[in-house]
């Protein structure tokens, strides 16, 4: 039997599997109605209930130091709940299942036989494998020979236009996505009666206002290229940025590998020298928008975490993520500093040029905010850790909004509510003669401008005009749908606002045999900026 990704015989000398029982098909359990004095019942629901695997085996040691060694091993194997069961005459599929207990076991003895008892709250295996399909190429639909025999909830991946070009434009943009199979079982996320442009009928003569809501992407720049600084720094400031406190501008940036890789997309914009000072210190770049914003969401990502060397604890630095107005006003910003030695760091949240909350932020190698992913090691205790990287800072009247990471907080402040932002600076610093930390840089930073347009009304002639629209999709967003969790995330941040409120979670599955999964999106996105699906699965057994 293999726990975990290794074969339990391998890890202990002297243990063998003996048998295995429980794996067999499980039965349902039925839930009846009886109505009257009609024979029989009627069926109400079917349910499978909680599996238990039970394996035999032996325990053959020298001596009973050996025998004590052997069955301590044991026990640490088996302690990781939920652990991952696969057994050598089915070594494609597996059952997640947790230890509950182990028969008594003759006292005295070298050698002896026992039961060991899982307990399978979810009772079906799965494929080790998971299958990735793309779209056929004559429709927009998949189409899946599901080789399970019970059903299989999948994830549906949407990733939207990548535009690279650095320039303001509306390419890319849609109101909706749906998914949806030959029963009409339907999951569907954001307005399918949204469209790109809103016809408005203006009458001249006597003259009517209104505002129509609408939105204008101002900053859409990637740095996961080794070129990509190349190509937009010209459009950026140097060193003359409004950050928060008095820290030294100096130095310069550009390109950085943001891991341990020369692969592209892994780069990031960071820090390549951060000139001298006795406090924090390091280049700072500054983007002026083509026009101001009153109402506004700035999204970015980025990493800031310490290594795992012998000295990473002593790594110092700071970022600053500043928005200001065309005087040189702070509006928002967000600054993350570690000024002393360990893995903790802190983070201030600034509205209207104040700090409205300061509070202890963990910045070690793989902290869950913007460090390292981690890969998962079963046998050596260590969980799989994907972190966020993303975060945003959104304006809307006199309300200000952040996500940092996944730390969400408001500040309500009447004397924000007309105030628009003009210009954006990034610092990447270190520490006085600190070392630096070793990841601190940004991988991309979009701002869309939120604003109503006035439209004027008139009598006598009908005028038509066009205006674009607020949509719920823009360029280089990525959409995930998991429908085994009934959750849907935008850009790795939790959406479930998008999703419509009779969305067919419960139906919306593969079956045994051929599948057909159809898809759609805005009809007037244009093909060359059409959204790219993906479908993945595993296959579920009973």
């Amino acid at each position: 039997m293999k726990i975990n990704g290794e074969y339990i015989e391998n890890q202990i000398t002297g243990y063998r599997t003996l048998y295995v029982s429980g794996r067999e098909s499980l039965a349902p359990e039925l839930t009846t109605i009886e109505s009257g004095s009609r024979d029989g019942s009627v069926l109400n629901y079917k349910r499978y209930p909680t599996r238990t695997i039970t394996v035999g085996y032996q325990l053959l040691t020298a001596n009973p130091e050996n025998f004590r060694k052997a069955y301590n091993l044991l026990m640490n194997v088996l302690s990781i709940e939920d652990s991952e069961l696969i057994f050598a005459d089915e070594p494609d599929k597996y059952f997640t299942g947790t230890f509950t207990s182990m028969s008594d076991i003759d006292p005295g003895r070298n050698c002896v036989t026992g039961e060991i008892e899982f307990t399978c709250l979810d009772p079906f295996k799965y494929s080790v494998d998971e299958y990735e399909i793309e779209p056929e190429s004559d429709g927009n639909y998949f189409a899946v020979q599901y080789n399970g025999n019970y059903k299989s909830y999948p994830t549906f991946e949407v990733d939207f236009y990548n535009d690279e070009s650095g320039e303001e434009n509306n390419n890319g943009r849609c109101g909706y996505v749906a998914f949806f199979d030959d029963e009409e079982h339907v999951l569907q996320f954001g307005n399918p009666d949204e469209l790109s442009e809103e016809q408005v009928e203006i009458v001249e003569s006597e003259t009517n206002t209104y505002s129509v809501p609408t939105t204008k992407v101002l900053l859409n720049h990637s740095f996961k290229k080794s070129n990509s600084w190349n190509g937009v720094k010209s459009k950026y400031i140097v060193n003359k940025g409004i950050i928060y406190k008095s820290s030294v501008q100096t130095g310069t940036i550009g390109a950085v590998h943001s891991y341990n890789t020369t692969a592209e997309d892994t780069y990031y914009l960071a820090a390549t020298g951060f000139g001298t000072g006795n406090r924090f210190h390091g280049p700072t770049v500054t983007y002026t928008l083509s026009e101001a914003a009153t109402d506004f969401e700035l999204s970015y990502a980025q990493k800031m975490c310490i290594d795992s060397s012998k000295d990473g604890k002593k790594q110092c630095g700071a970022f600053q993520m500043i928005l200001s107005d065309a005087s040189g006003n702070i509006i928002a910003g967000v600054d993350i500093y570690k000024a002393s030695d360990g893995t903790k760091g802190r983070y201030r949240m600034i509205v209207d040029g104040k700090v409205q909350k300061e509070a202890e932020i963990d910045l070690s190698l793989n902290n869950k905010f913007f460090g390292q992913n981690r890969v998962a090691d079963k046998k050596k205790k260590i969980t799989e850790i994907k972190t966020v990287k993303s975060s945003s800072i959104t304006k809307k009247g006199a309300v200000m909004s952040f996500n940092l990471g996944g730390i969400k907080q408001s500040f309500t402040f009447n004397s924000i509510k007309t105030k628009a932002v003009k210009k954006i600076t990034i610092m990447l610093s270190k520490k006085a003669n600190k070392p630096a930390l070793k990841y601190n840089g940004l991988y991309y930073a979009k701002i869309v401008k939120n604003y109503s347009k006035q439209v004027t009304e008139t009598i006598d002639k009908i005028v038509t005009e066009y205006h674009d629209v607020q949509n719920k999709f823009n360029a280089n967003d990525v959409f995930v749908v998991d429908s085994s969790a009934a959750s849907a995330k935008l850009n790795e941040l939790d959406r479930p606002d998008l999703g419509a409120l009779g969305n067919d979670w419960e139906d919306l599955y593969l079956q045994k045999g051929m599948n057909q999964i159809g898809f759609s999106y805005s009809d007037w996105v244009e093909s060359d900026y059409a959204p790219k699906f993906k479908l993945r699965y595993r296959e579920v057994f009973l």
